[in-house]
């Protein structure tokens, strides 16, 4: 049986059990039904389906080659937003504030975005443990500063840190 490389939940309302190898069916979802669901199939989520008779109807091009876990559930986004960053005991409310470096201190996480842009490389299902930097990271609003942290699929995501370099000042490039 094949197994996935995370053991938590990411979904919500989640049944968890093996899928039989070229299996097309998942049931047993009676609490779901009508509602549209996250699909993960071992370690990969596939297209979100809706669930009808408590049953979920993969296509047959993702029906898995071997007995696999699978999990099924409600989607949902996690989102982290920073406070804006200041100086200690510096006047900085008036200023503008751009990134010129961010570096974001994960664990075990897939995917995942910063202000809408991927953290690392997408494409992957293997858990990435390490350091994400990114520069030159603007923000909706100059004089607000606040970083945005989104996990949009039902994968797993640990923020350990956020640290970086903030530029202060009137006209900010």
């Amino acid at each position: 049986m094949s197994a996935r490389a995370f053991s938590d939940l990411q979904t919500d309302c989640a049944k968890v059990g093996t899928i039989a190898a070229a299996a097309t069916t998942i049931s047993g979802l009676d609490h779901l039904e009508g509602e549209t669901v996250d699909v993960i199939i071992g370690s990969n989520a596939i297209a979100q389906k809706v669930v009808t008779g408590g049953v979920v109807t993969l296509d047959a091009d993702e029906a898995p080659e071997n007995d696999t876990v699978y999990e099924v559930g409600l989607h949902f986004t996690s989102t982290l937003t920073t406070l804006r960053p200041a100086i200690p005991n510096e006047v900085t409310e008036p200023l503008k504030r751009a990134w010129d470096i961010v570096r974001v201190r994960l664990k075990n996480t897939i995917g995942g975005t910063l202000n809408g842009k991927p953290l690392k490389p997408t494409g992957t299902t293997r858990p990435f443990t390490g350091l994400a930097s990114m520069e030159n990271v603007r923000t909706d609003d100059d004089f607000d500063g606040a970083l945005t942290i989104q996990q949009t699929q039902p994968y797993p995501m640990q923020i350990l840190g956020i640290s970086g370099r903030v530029s202060f000042g009137d006209e900010i490039s």
